[in-house]
């Protein structure tokens, strides 16, 4: 059975998977090789975002209140 895991290549060769693998025995692996993900543009700009400390520790916004907006923006139209 093929299985598939991602992995990172250290610049000195170490291989490091990304989830944990538990084999029964000894085996065979082949390894393709990525380019790296450049991220460029709106991409690069949401993942910065993201990461941010301001994002990762924004309080949750208000469902009900971002509903009531959204419905009263709807209503809106139909003047």
């Amino acid at each position: 059975m093929l299985q598939a895991v991602e992995a990172i290549i250290e610049t000195n060769g170490t291989v490091r998977l990304l989830e944990p693998i538990q084999p029964k025995h000894q085996m065979r692996a082949i390894i393709t090789f990525l380019e790296p993900i450049e991220m460029q543009g709106n991409s690069k700009a949401v993942l910065a975002l993201l990461q941010s400390p301001a994002f990762q520790t924004a309080l949750a916004g208000d469902p009900e209140g971002m509903e009531a907006v959204i419905q009263a923006n709807r209503d809106a139209w139909d003047d």
